[in-house]
């Protein structure tokens, strides 16, 4: 049974703890898999130490003494890493990592108040141990530059003559004239101090095409201060020297140094007091410009839920309100005050258009929030599977609102973990067909009128169509003659249906073909689409086009049957007045030509069993468009555009095909919303049981 357990917090601020260790956490995360690949850029070792120590202090603070300890650990093992006594190896960043996975299971502890049962005392060790290594293997995890075999013996026979080995990275002000001779004067210094045993670049490789801003070094030194003392002397270069006796000066406060403080025993270029201080092009810099203060205030998810359905009542009744004027308008003109209550009305709309509008700014959310998830993810994912893939990710900024964040992570998730087990070949695979041996996973978001879209790409073997149909005979989902039938796009698309996978065998990655019908199940059901491209030999491509919000939109109101219906706006491509002798038959379906385009035509009268006929001498027609497929809505008359706020059935009514939801109109009727990606499908079916 486990044992409950009792924190220093109020019910108050544990929310605020919560959410603030979720986002340290997450930061531990991100930045352990940043510092993997970018070790030589102290900004990064400072962020992750910093988020370290100030989840340590919250716990100490807050009486978690446990997760204080393990926090601890990884603290002394990332003051080791910036202080240069250690280097960044994939196996310690995988203890950091597993102790980060153990912190998170301990800040849970707080929101569960009870104990997990988690034994933290092995992790406690494996960090000891690896704080505490064996001194010759201290020296090549010292070494920025790979010593020889010869130059570790050559250290270790030095150390007892009281040299030392120092390792010195010096960092060229892009902007420098001369960044040849910035790297040649460093070099000389290094020779005279000491013996350079390693360099990067070396001395021959310095003449005036030279263009590099990074030096680095590996010497064996008696006096590393006064090596310290001469590199800080040579103008334009940021010098980092770490090693035996090279100490940095802490805060004052025990915490994470400021930007400006020297994380690896830094001897910063002629640091010369403020009002002395000039550019590197002999100017000062010009006074730092007054910073707009931003004020932020904390507010619950569902304060702001209710104040989203308070909007969206207000939109109706807005509507309601438009819809009296007009016929007070029919009846009396502009007369009795009737224009006085237009232009009051139009205030009203004015303003309640830009509540609805900040309203909808403060439910938006960056996407970085599902984004920051994935290098993680990708990292273990490619040392499980003994592959190499860099993870590209652009347009973390991309907003869009909270509730669809929440159900877009596990389609994300599925598309990411198939790009690396089925997309990306091996190393070896990819250097046979003449591609580099390192993969790429690009995952991208971008704003585009009312949606998002998210692209997740990679370049490895792309979907064989004809893979895919024979695929589909063997697991017996159709007979051979209905796969040769099947357009390439049609057979690619098979990835799409359930229970369908391509996998080999069944993994703890994939391989039990429910991963991609999630994808498209879930982004249908917020009213998005998943398109597919790919090429043999090339990548695949998947793009997800989903609305920026589930609460309100625009719609194009139509009328079938007597009864009113709304057709997302998002969705419309044009709307069309066609003649009947404009209309073709194929297969028994009608369909037109528009813009060299074949368009069928699904009758929505026929469609919902209604008495009443679209057919006739005329009939208004809705080009809609879901993911790659485009169909005709046929209906009696064009309602006009409207804001419409989205409104569940009820169980009472339940799932309807063709049906989304519904909403008021202004005259106070109700009208349904059409779920275009089912009636696209139905459309779609009826082609297929014609052909």
């Amino acid at each position: 049974m486990s044992r409950k357990l009792e924190f220093d917090l109020s019910p108050e601020e544990s929310e605020v703890f919560l959410q603030e260790a979720e986002e340290l956490v997450l930061q531990l995360n991100e930045g352990l898999v940043q510092l993997e690949s970018r070790s030589d850029q102290p900004e990064v070792i400072q962020e992750v130490f910093r988020a370290a120590h100030t989840l340590k202090g919250s716990g100490g603070v807050i009486g978690h003494h446990r997760m204080a300890e393990v926090l601890h650990s990884m603290e002394t093992l990332l003051d080791r890493v910036r202080h240069g006594q250690m280097a960044v190896t994939p196996g310690l960043i995988d203890v950091l990592l597993d102790g980060a996975d153990l912190v998170r299971i301990l800040v849970d502890e707080v929101s569960l108040g009870e104990e997990s049962g988690v034994d933290i005392a092995p992790a406690l060790e494996i960090l000891s141990a690896f704080v505490s290594g064996e001194a010759a293997e201290a020296v090549k995890e010292a070494a920025i530059l790979s010593l020889t075999p010869e130059q570790e013996e050559q250290v270790v026979a030095a150390a007892a003559a009281g040299l030392c080995l120092v390792e010195v990275r010096g960092r060229i002000a892009p902007d420098s004239i001369a960044p040849a001779a910035r790297a040649l004067q460093m070099l000389l210094t290094l020779q005279q101090s000491g013996q350079v045993l390693i360099s990067s670049p070396e001395m021959e490789e310095l003449d005036d095409q030279w263009q590099g801003y990074l030096v680095q070094a590996s010497v064996l030194c008696g006096d590393s201060a006064g090596l310290t003392r001469l590199l800080g002397a040579i103008s334009e270069v940021e010098i980092e020297v770490s090693g035996p006796g090279i100490e940095v000066e802490e805060p004052e406060d025990g915490g994470a140094e400021t930007a400006a403080s020297p994380v690896s025993g830094v001897a910063s270029p002629l640091e010369a007091p403020a009002q002395e201080t000039k550019g590197s092009n002999g100017r000062r810099p010009a006074a730092p410009r007054e910073a707009t203060q931003v004020r932020w205030v904390r507010t619950s998810v569902e304060r702001l839920d209710k104040l989203m359905n308070l909007v969206s009542e207000l939109v109706t009744d807005r509507n309601r309100l438009m819809q009296v004027r007009g016929n007070l308008i029919q009846q009396y003109g502009e007369e009795d005050g009737v224009g006085e209550l237009g232009e009051a009305l139009l205030h009203v709309s004015t303003i309640t258009d830009q509540l609805q509008d900040e309203v909808m700014r403060a439910r938006m959310v960056a996407i970085e929030q599902v984004f920051n998830k994935f290098p993680r993810l990708v990292r273990d994912l490619t040392r499980q599977l003994d592959k190499q893939i860099d993870l590209v990710v652009e347009g973390q900024e991309t907003e869009l609102d909270r509730t669809v964040i929440e159900e877009i992570n596990d389609p994300i998730l599925h598309l990411v973990r198939n790009c690396v087990d089925h997309g990306v070949e091996t190393p070896a695979e990819r250097l046979k067909r003449g591609k580099p041996a390192r993969g790429r996973l690009h995952l991208a978001a971008r704003s585009e009128e009312s949606h998002i879209i998210i692209v997740v790409e990679d370049d490895g073997g792309g979907i064989d169509p004809q893979h895919m149909r024979t695929k589909a005979v063997e697991k017996g989902l159709m007979d051979q003659e209905a796969a040769r039938s099947l357009s390439d796009q049609e057979a690619v698309e098979l990835i799409f249906r359930a229970g369908f996978s391509t996998a080999e065998k069944v993994s703890d990655v994939s391989g039990r073909g429910v991963g991609m019908d999630v994808v498209r199940t879930n982004i249908e059901r917020l009213g998005g689409s998943v398109s597919v491209q790919t090429q043999v030999g090339q990548g695949t491509r998947f793009e997800l086009k989903l609305p920026l919000t589930l609460a309100i939109f625009p719609a194009l109101m139509v009328e079938v049957g007597g009864n009113a219906y709304a057709v997302p706006l998002t969705t419309v491509v044009e709307a069309l007045h066609i003649r009947a002798q404009d209309i073709q038959t194929i297969r028994g379906h009608e369909t037109i030509v528009t813009r060299g385009r074949v368009l069928p035509i699904l009758c929505l009268d026929e469609f919902f069993g209604f008495e009443g006929t679209t057919r006739g001498d005329s009939r208004y027609v809705v080009e809609v468009r879901w993911g790659d497929a485009t169909i005709g809505l046929a209906v009696h008359r064009l309602l006009g555009r409207q804001e419409v706020v989205i409104k569940p059935l009820g169980r009472m009514i339940g799932e309807v095909a063709g049906i989304s939801g519904g909403t008021i109109m202004g005259d106070g009727r109700v009208a349904l919303i059409m779920d275009i990606p089912s009636l696209v499908k139905a459309a779609r079916r009826e082609r297929q049981a014609a052909a």
